[in-house]
């Protein structure tokens, strides 16, 4: 996995094993990290940490941000309520189908995706380092199974609701950017 900043686009890539690993199916846009594969990108460079998880519906990329503070989303949150029987809810801000302003590519295996700069809040200085985690959702079409991370080793719960949708950026590693 890799992420690097050029121009006024970020680009991230996966290496994996497994081809049809963003097949997806969601019942509801906000709820697509339940519902089987995806590319998953984290960044801290805004207040409660960003997500941008990628997958395929019926053959067509899907991307949703997830902003966990966003003062300019101006509705209510969405509310994750935790399906365990523990009093846990977490809300998002903003979360926004974003489909049409990213890129997707596929070469077997592998994955790249390209997203303006400017979507995730982000400006292209010569050198810069925020919080951040990149990795994979395993599912079986229609549920996801496995949640595999970079950095953040503890958040491989696939059972509760609440827990899948909060963001830690308190956990994530650094990401260095040199941008030439």
């Amino acid at each position: 996995m890799l992420t690097t900043i050029s121009g006024k686009r970020m680009y991230a890539a996966w290496k994996t094993d497994d081809a049809s690993l963003l097949s997806n199916k969601p019942e509801s846009l906000p709820n697509l990290f339940k519902t089987s594969g995806a590319l998953d990108l984290m960044l801290g460079n805004v207040e409660g940490g960003q997500r941008l998880l990628v997958a395929r519906v019926e053959g067509k990329p899907i991307a949703v941000l997830y902003r966990a503070k966003d003062l300019q989303a101006g509705n209510e949150s969405t509310k994750f309520i935790s399906s365990l029987g523990i009093n846990k809810t977490t809300s998002i801000d903003r979360v926004e189908n974003v489909s049409k302003e990213i890129v997707l590519a596929q070469d077997g295996t592998n994955y790249e995706l390209s997203v303006p700069l400017s979507l995730l809040r982000m400006l292209a200085r010569p050198e810069q380092t925020i919080k951040g985690d990149i990795g994979i959702l395993r599912g079986n079409g229609f549920q996801t199974m496995q949640r595999l991370y970079w950095n953040n080793k503890s958040t491989g719960l696939t059972s509760d609701l609440a827990s899948e949708a909060e963001l830690t950026p308190q956990l994530w590693g650094d990401f260095s950017f040199k941008i030439k």
